[in-house]
């Protein structure tokens, strides 16, 4: 498997911030909160393992409300925000 890399859009999206993500025990669980804590803070976010694409962050114009998405699992509310 490759690295497990978070990019992150500035506010004004004139800047992509990456982050890399060591694949230690709890990386899936460090993953879902950094996802939930740019769903939160309204970053636009995509998480990549390698070339594979694991989630992300966005704005849904259809709900009007920021989403997260981390494999098959989709959250709009921390209420909905699984970590475990």
């Amino acid at each position: 498997m490759g690295k497990i890399i978070v990019e992150s859009m500035t506010h004004c999206e004139a800047e992509v911030v990456t982050k890399e993500i060591p694949r230690t025990d709890d990386y899936e669980k460090r993953i879902k909160t950094i996802l939930e804590t740019m769903r939160m803070n309204k970053f636009q976010a995509v998480v990549w393992d390698g070339e594979t694409y694991l989630g992300g962050t966005w704005y849904d114009p259809v709900r009007q409300k920021w989403t997260a998405e981390y494999k098959d699992y989709l959250w709009q509310d921390a209420s909905e925000f699984q970590n475990d």
